[in-house]
């Protein structure tokens, strides 16, 4: 391009020394002017130059997974350009790209000596300059573009504007361990033999070669020279020739012709001069999201799992969580946007807040809390009451627990799981019963820790009261009629028998013997036994207990609750 320069004004020197009565002012004026416009052409490439080292930049940042924080639109010194700043602080600067602009036309001719008009002038050429782009291939890398078509060295690949990682060499492997020498031979006539040599150390492996380091991308540069484009590929130690250059008015495309920053919330979109377009993921600001709203502990030292998930940031990001009011909390980051958050609880349970703070590593933090609250179960009742024959029982109550399980010692009451929480009640399932009282306890528990619990009373079963036998379920197994038999009791040898005697003498159901005072006894054994015309039909052996003996009347039942009603 100085070459030029000097050509014109060499021109103009010869011309101002040979005509000295020559009005050179208007050639002067065009030197003059032609100076300026290459003096623009270079301020220019020089910008075009940048924006392209600038254009590396960006599909470098892209390649590495930077996003983009913002974009503004400056102005300096008379010039527009992006500013684009990255989450990590990394800013970048592109001009903004102007189009091309056609040459001017030729000027008209001066009037000849007999006044006629001169010819009009021609129009200029079309202006083109090199339209540098870049476009990513299939190797997911970026390389550069020449007027849309790929920038080929001189061995024609590809030129590439991203680099791309080495990979790391192996270790060699150990040397073998030499062989022990051969011990030597018994020498003839007594002489000895000589001993055989030691074995030689084995040689040590090769350490493995480090990784190379990935290249590099380049930078293209631009320049004129004697009337032609050039461009390098080496940081101007060599330069190709391209195309011819078409004057001063052609040097005014950058690559970047637009930045689109409001069309997309994902992307900021970047359209070269060549028509292709570069979406550069944008910045999403940090924020942090709880798989529950709040904590609700009710034992001391108990401890609950809260997972979180990150949105925006980078691989960078790094979750830290606070404990306040005797609260513990740890942070297990599964990956750089999601984990576990840990809380345990007091000695003394107090409502309170788990501050946590989450980070992308670029300098930008943001905060948020988790509540955490004492755990209760209320009931309207200490105990419940059930009748002897059992069935289901509902025990209402009031929590803000999550969740909690209910467990009991006693083999009669069943749990049936709570299948929906805002019911408020607990469904428990109870045994007959086919005996005394009794009670147990409900146990309200979160994890293995008790929470609370409730006593369940069940009444005794009502006992038979006409005389007779009666199976457990009520029905009789044998039923005295007075109106028909009779009953009989005598003693012998201190212990006293009843007798069911039907009219006839056909069957007689004999029991004994029985404690003269049974109650003092409170268990024994007896043999009930069936017997006709003198021959024992049955006789089974019962362990009785003495349930009732009031006036006349004695109940006895059996292990499996058969009752005896005898009059006594």
């Amino acid at each position: 391009m100085r070459r030029l320069s000097k050509v014109f004004l060499a021109t103009a020197l010869i011309v101002t020394a040979c005509t000295a009565t020559y009005d050179d002012s208007a050639l002067r004026k065009d030197i003059s002017d032609l100076q300026k416009r290459m003096e623009e052409v270079e301020k220019r490439l020089n910008t075009i130059n940048s924006d392209i080292s600038g254009l590396r930049e960006i599909v470098t940042a892209i390649q590495k997974g930077k996003q983009l924080l913002s974009v503004n639109e400056l102005t300096a010194e008379g010039e527009t350009f992006w500013e684009l700043v990255f989450s990590d602080g990394t800013t970048i600067q592109i001009h903004n790209g102007k189009d091309g602009v056609d040459g001017k036309d030729g000027d008209n001719g001066k009037d000849g000596a007999d006044g006629r008009d001169g010819e009009d002038g021609k129009d200029g050429k079309d202006g083109h300059s090199p339209e540098i782009g870049v476009r990513q291939f299939t190797d997911g890398l970026w390389y550069w573009t020449l007027d849309g078509e790929w920038l080929l060295d001189g061995d024609g690949n590809k030129v590439r504007a991203s680099g791309i990682d080495g990979k790391d060499g192996k270790d060699g492997e150990d040397g073998q361990n030499g062989l022990d020498g051969t011990n030597g031979k018994d020498g003839e006539n007594g002489k000895d033999g000589f001993d055989g040599k030691d074995g030689e150390n084995g040689i040590d492996g090769v350490d493995g070669k480090d990784g190379v380091d990935g290249k590099d991308g380049v930078t293209p540069q631009l320049k004129v020279e004697e009337g032609f484009w050039w461009v390098s590929y080496d940081n101007g130690a060599t330069w190709t020739q391209l195309y011819e250059f078409s004057g001063p008015s052609t040097v005014v495309e950058g690559p970047v012709k637009d930045i689109d920053a409001t069309t997309s919330s994902k992307y900021v979109i970047v359209t070269l001069s060549n028509g292709d377009t570069i979406n550069i993921p944008r910045y999403v600001q940090l924020s942090i999201a709880f798989g529950k709203e709040e904590i609700v502990l009710a034992t001391p030292g108990s401890s609950m799992e809260i997972p979180y998930t990150l949105t925006g940031g980078s691989d960078s990001n790094v979750v830290k969580a606070v404990g306040q009011g005797g609260w513990i909390a740890s942070v297990t980051p599964l990956d750089a946007y999601s984990g576990i958050i840990t809380v345990t609880a007091p000695e003394t349970i107090v409502s309170c807040e788990i501050i946590v703070l989450a980070s992308d590593g670029a300098g930008y933090t943001t905060l948020a809390s988790i509540n955490c609250v004492k755990g209760e179960i209320l009931f309207a009742e200490e105990s419940a009451h059930v009748a002897a024959a059992g069935g289901d029982v509902e025990i209402p109550l009031e929590t803000n627990l999550e969740s909690f399980k209910v467990e009991t010692d006693a083999s009669w009451i069943h749990y049936l799981e709570t299948k929906a929480f805002a019911s408020r009640k607990v469904c428990l399932t109870v045994d007959a019963n086919n005996g005394d009282e009794r009670y147990a306890s409900v146990l309200f528990k979160e994890g293995d820790n008790i929470v609370t619990s409730v006593i369940l009373f069940q009444e005794a079963k009502s006992l038979p009261q006409a005389f007779g036998v009666w199976s457990s379920s009520g029905d009789p197994v044998y039923e005295y009629n007075p109106s028909n038999a009779q009953m009989n009791m005598y003693e012998a040898a201190g212990e006293v028998w009843f007798r069911f005697v039907e009219p006839g003498a056909v069957m007689v159901r004999e029991i004994g013997p029985i404690p003269a005072q049974p109650v003092l006894k409170g268990v024994f054994t007896a043999t009930f036994s069936r017997i006709q015309a003198g021959v024992t039909l049955s006789s089974e052996e019962y362990d009785f207990t003495v349930r009732s003996i009031e006036k006349e009347k004695l109940i006895l039942s059996t292990q499996d609750d058969t009752f005896f009603v005898i009059r006594f």
